[in-house]
């Protein structure tokens, strides 16, 4: 005997941030919300006469029509485009912070609480009018998650004893700037003027206004160097994407 299974549909604004093919013309998406990330399976969407294929393309903002089942799968009904945020990508160095910053939003989703504020992060990073900063919306997009996951970082003395007088460094793993009484040369290293302000500004000023920050690329690569192995070592998200800036390390 056939069993039916009821369905229910909605309607939801999102951001498709990976796409995995399946079979011949499916693909499984993962689609990036205000409630957090969703797998959603899209059936024909690979065909040519799809009409929703160019809705649910990596870096599209959409609006999804989902069917969802009783045992809690999702697929897809129809998509809508909104906007496509990766229009303005205008240089290898544009397409690698977009890459992390989409990869990072969907390895980081699990360990979030609040989706609402993830989601609008990357919302903005995508959105914002870069003007060739495109790595410093990167850092300002990373830090915004770091808060977002608990890992604030104390920048108004030194995360030790509070001094807020002869910062030398900061260090990722104790969480801060820290000052010459507090400098262990065993596991730190000193930074320039530049690097402490850098990281001031991140976790100080609005994610928005990164394009302020106006420092050297090597200022900008060597601070996602030290988030990426803080990302990986301490909180367990190893962003691939990261690879995508070794020609830049290269020529430095």
């Amino acid at each position: 005997m056939l069993k039916l299974f009821n369905k229910t549909m909605k309607e939801i604004e999102g951001i498709i941030i990976y796409q995995v093919a399946q079979k011949e013309k499916d693909a499984m998406l993962s689609f990036l919300t205000e409630e957090g990330l969703l797998s959603i399976y899209a059936r024909g969407v690979k065909d040519n006469k799809s009409k929703n294929a160019y809705a649910i393309n990596v870096g599209c903002l959409s609006s999804l029509e989902i069917n969802e089942g009783r045992l809690g799968g999702k697929s897809l009904k129809s998509a809508t485009l909104i906007s496509y945020l990766g229009k303005n990508l205008n240089s290898l160095l544009d397409y690698a912070c977009f890459n992390y910053a989409l990869e990072l939003a969907r390895k980081a989703d699990e360990a979030l609480e609040d989706k609402a504020s993830a989601y609008k992060a990357l919302h903005t990073f995508l959105t914002i009018e870069k003007n060739d900063d495109s790595i410093a919306h990167l850092l300002a997009y990373i830090s915004q998650i770091l808060i977002i996951l608990g890992e604030r970082m104390k920048i108004d003395g030194c995360v030790f004893c509070n001094n807020k007088n002869e910062i030398i460094t900061y260090s990722l793993d104790d969480g801060g700037l820290v000052c010459q009484n507090h400098f262990d040369k065993g596991r730190m290293e000193k930074e320039s003027k530049d690097q402490i302000n850098l990281l001031r500004f991140l976790f100080m000023a609005k994610q928005a206004e990164a394009t302020r920050i106006n420092l050297s690329l090597p200022n900008y690569l060597h601070l996602l160097n030290q988030y990426q192995i803080f990302l990986k070592d301490n909180l367990g998200i190893d962003v691939k994407s990261f690879t995508l800036f070794k020609p830049f390390f290269s020529n430095l």
